[in-house]
């Protein structure tokens, strides 16, 4: 019976231990949902605008890039030469690398719907592509963008995968290796209690957010699932 038991101090271990995961959690997904978005779109518009073979050998790539099963070997092969296996940094541009084909597929099928009369009147009017992009592209994005954005805040989240292999050190750890610390002690160690309630702190505030929006998330897939 001592292991179903907790003491205060334990709590306060464990509470703040959560608060600093929870915290890692925030910054490494933040700033990666954020570069995916803006890259995918990017890449998005000049897949469906450019008729160009590599780019559309690349937007393919792209896509096949969500049915690929992930390849940790090599990718810590490749972030050890980088210096960078091990890192939050490291960790955020696999992460983002793994993700960005969603976003890739779902905006080049809704940038295909759009008319390219804006475009080209800006263009007459002398607005580079930046400032087409910016202005013009980006804001008829977002619809597809914000049914990307909480697909990926889902998957982000979530990760433990990389996580476990890419993170090293508890002062890097995110909540997903947090809880897996809690299950992976001995049997006689586990505090369920603890277990359970982070689970459900962890996974309510994304089933509330899906069950909030998910007739925008349903509406962007349509959208972004139309081909041109």
């Amino acid at each position: 019976m001592d292991g179903l038991t907790t003491s205060p101090a334990d709590v306060h271990r464990q509470d703040a231990r959560i608060q600093l995961r929870l915290r890692n959690s925030v910054l490494l997904a933040l700033p990666t949902i954020l570069a995916v978005l803006l890259l995918g779109s990017m890449a998005a518009w000049s897949y469906a605008r450019s008729g160009a073979r590599p780019l559309r050998f690349a937007y393919y790539t792209s896509a096949l890039s969500i049915m690929l099963p992930p390849a940790i070997v090599p990718t810590i092969h490749v972030l050890s030469q980088l210096g960078l296996n091990g890192t939050q940094l490291g960790y955020m541009l696999v992460i983002a690398g793994t993700r960005v084909g969603v976003v890739v597929f779902l905006a080049t099928g809704f940038v295909h719907t759009l008319p390219h009369d804006f475009e080209e009147a800006a263009q007459l009017d002398g607005a580079g592509k930046w400032q087409i992009y910016r202005r013009i592209v980006l804001p008829m994005l977002t619809p597809v963008l914000f049914t990307g954005a909480v697909m990926l805040i889902i998957s982000v989240w979530n990760d433990f995968y990389f996580a476990l292999f890419l993170l090293r050190g508890s002062e890097r750890a995110t909540l997903p290796l947090t809880l897996y610390q809690f299950a992976s002690t001995s049997t006689h160690g586990v505090s369920w209690n603890l277990v359970f309630a982070h689970v459900v702190l962890t996974s309510l505030p994304l089933l509330l957010l899906y069950a909030v929006l998910q007739r925008r998330v349903l509406g962007g897939l349509t959208e972004g699932g139309v081909t041109g």
